[in-house]
């Protein structure tokens, strides 16, 4: 059996995987950076909290120690405040507007009902 595929060299004890993977270079380190969270993608949370995430994603890109030792901690928490406040504010619009259609829907059946 001849296998057409290259046969790749052992790390060895010298090059061990783990070391390959904390210590690329920071190109590679950008290339392979995660997207953004879909939850933080939308507008409004650009629009309201948009810097804090600008600062944690650089924090993040920043290095690897930095998500290790807990360095961004702080960011995070702020960014969670952040969004937390936005989801309130959302979900008061979003009861402030289902008791308007409520009262108009009760209003129409009333108008029905008298007719």
């Amino acid at each position: 059996m001849n296998s057409s595929r290259p046969k790749l060299a052992p790390l060895g004890p010298s090059r061990p995987a783990l070391d390959l993977y904390l210590f690329r270079s920071s190109a590679q380190s950008s290339a392979l950076a995660m997207p953004q969270h879909i939850h933080l993608s939308g507008e409004t949370k650009q629009a309201r909290c948009g810097d804090i995430i600008k600062v944690l994603n650089e924090c993040h890109a920043r290095s690897w120690v930095a998500r290790l030792t807990g360095e961004c901690n702080g960011i995070k928490s702020e960014l969670t405040q952040c969004l937390r406040a936005e989801r309130i504010e959302r979900t008061q619009r979003n009861n402030a507007a289902g008791k308007e259609r409520q009262a108009k829907k009760e209003q129409v059946w009333k108008e029905i009902e008298e007719v």
